[in-house]
């Protein structure tokens, strides 16, 4: 039977499951009791959602808050009403000031990336119309902000590259037309320039709020950072991938991009990913493609060699356009 169950599981899954040599469950409770021995205290969780608690109702949010005595206890109820049974704790010195409190201006100096689709074929960003934006993990923005509407578009268009907030302020107000008019005597100005910058505050303050609520609802629907990783986003003409992913690659068909996220190859890519080191332009790989497929496969003649090279052509820019879309190549 654990034969059967085990059979083709990933590494991690067998060792963190069956081969863990302490696995000892404990109540939420009681793992931070034993963390406050050490002089240590709860901070958050690290799966950025779960410290939110939009699936519960109100009116039982409502009840557990008005019965907990602290903010343990309360995590200890969501985790019954959820059956929890995995967390990924952050702890912090116990003598540090946490504020929970999680106002929009802390993600002014972020970097924001995204690629969550919208509803409409042609959204209307320049009106005040509700958008859904939604992730692949089906998380939804749903806002009928502009300035947010056009932020979402400009991030799905740049994916994966990440974008300053305040720069993404400016392409977003860029978009809709929102620029200074500089006509107008100097009274003029100086009462528009004072009208622009409330604009301007408003559009900030609501734009940073409707990032932090679907970055609270999923990473996958907007994903904060705190710096940009050095990838690139277009193929050049000799592709360079990560060291990191092009030595993974070899051993395993998972390996890790420059955002941190692990990333599935098929068994093409996982030839070509070592490959591309910077030495070889597009007819390199593919005579080392077609080489390295004929010698694990059996004999060929000339014009099968030839039909294999071209159909491996066909799929070279789709494999490598997959590795720039997952962050995978830095040249």
């Amino acid at each position: 039977m654990l034969g059967r169950d085990i059979k083709g599981a990933d590494d991690a899954f067998l060792l963190h499951d069956e081969m863990e040599e302490i696995n000892d469950p404990v109540y939420f409770r009681e793992f931070i009791q034993h963390a406050e021995q050490h002089g240590l205290h709860y901070l958050a969780d690290a799966e950025f959602r779960t410290v939110f608690p939009f699936d519960i109702p109100q009116e039982t949010m409502s009840y557990i808050q008005s019965h907990s005595r602290d903010t343990i206890e309360l995590e200890q109820y969501l985790d019954f009403l959820r059956n929890r049974m995995f967390r990924q704790t952050l702890l912090c010195r116990a003598d540090a000031q946490v504020d929970r409190v999680l106002e929009p201006s802390r993600i002014v100096d972020l970097y924001v990336s995204s690629q969550a689709k919208p509803s409409s074929v042609q959204p209307d960003i320049q009106n005040v119309t509700i958008e859904q934006f939604k992730s692949n993990d089906g998380g939804v923005l749903t806002t009928d902000h502009p300035v947010t509407k056009a932020a979402m578009m400009i991030l799905r268009e740049h994916w994966p590259a990440a974008i300053g907030l305040e720069k993404l302020l400016e392409l977003a107000r860029g978009r809709l037309g929102r620029r200074a008019d500089r006509q107008g005597d100097r009274r003029n100005r100086r009462k528009q320039s004072e009208s622009e910058r409330n604009e301007l505050n408003r559009d900030r303050l609501v734009l940073a709020d409707n990032l932090l609520r679907a970055f609270a609802y999923s990473t996958q629907l907007v994903k904060l950072s705190a710096f940009t990783p050095n990838f690139t986003t277009t193929v050049s003409r000799r592709p360079i991938a990560s060291p990191v992913a092009r030595t993974q690659a070899v051993d395993g068909a998972v390996v890790t991009s420059l955002q941190h996220d692990r990333v599935r190859l098929t068994d093409v890519q996982r030839v070509l990913l070592p490959l591309l080191d910077g030495s070889r332009d597009r007819t390199a790989l593919l005579d080392e493609l077609a080489s390295r497929a004929v010698a694990t496969g059996p004999a060929a003649d000339p014009t099968a060699l030839h039909s294999l090279r071209n159909a491996l052509a066909t799929d070279l820019d789709l494999h490598l356009r997959y590795f720039a879309e997952f962050s995978l190549l830095i040249g």
